[in-house]
């Protein structure tokens, strides 16, 4: 994973060990039950070595909806 995210633009982050999500579309985040949402209604968990890292770069890089 750590090859392949390597290689991404960087509007892709790892939000948990199995997930690398495009900031871009993250629609909302739960960070009390450590959830991402996106606008196809689908969801992502975040992991807890992720979390604080993705918070930060969803808050200052996303563009929620």
């Amino acid at each position: 994973f750590n090859k392949i995210q390597d290689s991404l633009p960087s509007n892709f982050i790892r939000a948990h060990k199995s997930f690398i999500v495009n900031i871009n579309n993250i629609v909302n985040l739960d960070p009390v039950s450590n959830v991402l949402y996106f606008g196809d209604d689908s969801t992502c968990d975040i992991g807890p070595k992720y979390k604080k890292v993705l918070i930060e770069e969803v808050k200052k890089n996303g563009n929620f909806k």
